[in-house]
């Protein structure tokens, strides 16, 4: 699990940079202008070829780790996404089966 802690401690600390540097630079006069907005995608060079099915807990871990961090936008990667094939109905259904699961997570709330 030493992803999910790397994930969220890289992106705490753009945030608290980013709100530094806007800050110390241009002194907003709204506060929403500190917040950092994030994009993140979960890691296709993780993936693997021989075994697609290990890409499920790949991807969620690493989806994981993101939504951990604070990530306002987030696309995960198809389980084949490593064989260059797309399978329509299982790739999606085991999307909408990781972002169901991870917004059952108190982090989440």
């Amino acid at each position: 699990m030493l992803i999910l802690a790397i994930g969220s401690l890289f992106l705490d600390f753009e945030r608290r940079l980013w709100a530094e540097l806007v800050k110390k630079n241009f002194n907003p006069k709204n506060s929403k202008s500190l917040l950092l907005r994030t994009h993140c995608q979960t890691s296709g060079y993780s993936l693997t070829e021989k075994q697609p099915m290990n890409n499920i807990v790949r991807t969620t871990i690493e989806a994981l780790a993101a939504i951990q961090g604070g990530t306002q936008s987030l696309h995960t990667n198809s389980y084949d996404e490593a064989v260059g094939m797309y399978l329509p109905l299982f790739s999606s259904k085991k999307n909408r089966f990781i972002r169901y699961s991870l917004k059952q997570h108190p982090f989440m709330n």
